[in-house]
């Protein structure tokens, strides 16, 4: 039986603190177990690396479905910031693409395994930075082949690591 019972559909939020003097750690599978939940994707923790955390359990996995990204998402507010996507209580992320106190592009380096969705977020990253009027420099490793849209789009583009 559940530790907890919420109304179907109902998004639970526990907030936890431990003494002071302590740390707050946690075993996210041994969470799941003792709160009689199967499925880790429903719990999100955070905590503020010391004492206290909220620990949000969802119905589902609040980010299975994520809407696709707008033209909207990629123009910069007035602080620099363009929308990278969504948290798992569907507040927007935000990325500064241009820090408007200095004048400076911010820099950008991307790294990440096969399959991780990479080249998709650099395209999205220069399509982003044309459309602020932000001039891109690009180096592709793969010969070129994670965005080869990139190569007539930027300012300057390399494939080898001596470029």
């Amino acid at each position: 039986m559940s530790v907890l019972a919420p109304a179907a559909g109902e998004v639970v939020e526990l907030m936890l603190e431990v003494p002071q003097g302590q740390v707050l750690e946690y075993n996210l599978p041994a969470l799941c177990s003792a709160l009689d939940i199967a499925d880790p994707t429903r719990i999100a923790v955070e905590t503020d690396g010391l004492r206290r955390a909220i620990v949000t359990i969802y119905p589902s996995n609040p980010l299975a479905e994520v809407r696709a990204v707008t033209a909207e998402d990629l123009v910069m507010d007035r602080h620099g910031r363009i929308a990278v996507g969504v948290y798992h209580n569907g507040r927007t992320v935000k990325r500064r693409l241009y820090d408007p106190a200095t004048g400076s592009a911010q820099r950008f380096l991307l790294f990440g395994t096969t399959g991780a969705g990479k080249s998709r977020t650099l395209q999205l990253e220069l399509t982003a930075e044309k459309r602020n009027g932000i001039v891109s420099w690009v180096c592709d490793l793969n010969n070129g082949q994670s965005v080869p849209e990139a190569r007539d789009n930027v300012d300057w583009f390399g494939t080898t690591p001596e470029e």
